[in-house]
């Protein structure tokens, strides 16, 4: 990893990331001088790895301090209490004869790391089809979940929600726990096209009483490479657990799982996500993709965005307190795939605005109108908020 441009603190956060062994001690050793210790803790905390960091600082027989190991521990018990919770959650979906799989989470944690409750998590994510999404918010409800976005709990509103968005947002009246409910993998229906909560899935063992199905191994990687593009990459976390996945693959693993992302409709997200491992992690693409990935100017540019996305403020700065780089997210998702089938998809997802189909309901023939009027509906709510404050 190049870090003339990168505070120590990220460089060591990183160092961390990497998959166990001998390499990632060397590497951590070689970056623990010089660290302010305080700003270590904020890049960890913003990028959710506080469980990684704590395993390879231990491994690497540096002293570790002992509110990282609390912390630490904390995150090893959430994640021991979301992983019952996505049990019992996948349980109750079965029940409803609702096909589900687990996305990331528990599952994920097991294929990369071998365990749970190493990286810090918020949120429970289940993938269902469109078909089953309405009766997935039944059940959700009937376990005491309530609907947080869209904020318009109506059946005609959450219709429209299914067909434009991709997912929504549940919550645990008493233990807080949040669920995000998905249909789709991605923004756009043009990616990942084919993969559904019917598409190959694999069993993972989490207990001896719990194991959970998530998606196959093609599948996984493609999502996960899809995923992280969509937010630029930017917590330490997202790119962490596909370089442990990987890193268990060799050179014919890692190839067959390139094609096999692109045959599924990742696009120049999986090219990007090998590039990031690359400049993260060291860890160099089998060279028989090198020419093919290298020279794939569009991942360049996604690299160089998640890599100002990660490192931002010496890496403990979020994405949200830069002005308009929200926008710059959005922009580059124009480069996940080539081809004007794709691009023309993407400038009608991001030219409409779901809040604006749910409040004003046109007759489908008049559907087009969505585009032109929400700039100046945009900027009605915008004056109407400044106007209704004291």
């Amino acid at each position: 990893m190049s870090d003339h441009a990168l505070a120590p603190e990220f460089v060591l956060a990183a160092a961390c990331c990497r998959p166990p062994g001998e390499v990632r001690n060397t590497a951590v050793g070689a970056a623990v001088d010089g660290i302010d210790w305080a700003v270590f803790d904020r890049v960890l905390a913003r990028h959710r790895v506080e469980g990684l960091a704590h395993e390879a600082l231990a491994a690497a027989g540096v002293a570790v301090d002992p509110a990282l190991r609390q912390t630490a521990s904390e995150i090893a018990m959430e994640g021991l209490r979301l992983a019952a919770e996505t049990g019992r959650l996948q349980s109750a979906l079965d029940v409803a004869g609702i096909a589900n799989l687990v996305l990331k989470g528990a599952t994920l944690d097991v294929l990369a790391w071998g365990r749970i409750g190493l990286k810090q998590a918020w949120d429970i994510d289940l993938l269902v089809t469109p078909d089953d999404a309405r009766r997935a918010r039944h059940v959700l409800e009937g376990l005491d979940y309530h609907l947080r976005d869209p904020d318009d709990s109506s059946d005609l509103a959450f219709e429209v929600w299914v067909v434009l968005a991709k997912e929504c947002v549940f919550r645990h009246r008493q233990s807080g726990v949040v669920v995000e409910l998905h249909w789709r993998l991605a923004d756009a229906a043009t990616l990942l096209p084919d993969i559904s909560a019917r598409s190959p899935a694999q069993s993972v063992r989490l207990s001896q009483g719990l194991a959970l199905r998530t998606l196959a191994r093609d599948e996984l990687f493609a999502y996960l490479c899809v995923h992280g593009a969509s937010h630029a990459w930017s917590r330490l976390k997202w790119i962490a657990d596909l370089g442990a996945i990987l890193a268990r693959e060799d050179d014919a693993g890692r190839i067959a799982l390139y094609r096999r992302s692109l045959h599924l409709g990742a696009g120049n997200c999986s090219a990007a996500a090998l590039r990031l491992c690359e400049s993260l992690f060291g860890a160099s693409p089998p060279a028989a993709l090198l020419p093919e990935i290298h020279s794939n100017s569009k991942a360049g540019k996604l690299v160089a965005l998640a890599m100002d996305a990660l490192s931002h403020g010496g890496g403990a700065a979020e994405i949200d307190t830069r002005p308009l780089f929200k926008d710059r997210i959005l922009l580059s998702h124009f480069l996940f795939a080539d081809g004007w089938h794709f691009k023309l998809a993407e400038w009608r997802r991001q030219g409409i605005s779901i809040d604006d189909h749910i409040r004003l309901r046109l007759p489908p023939w008049l559907s087009f109108l969505y585009g032109p009027i929400r700039a100046p509906l945009w900027l009605w709510r915008r004056i109407a908020r400044r106007l209704s404050r004291p």
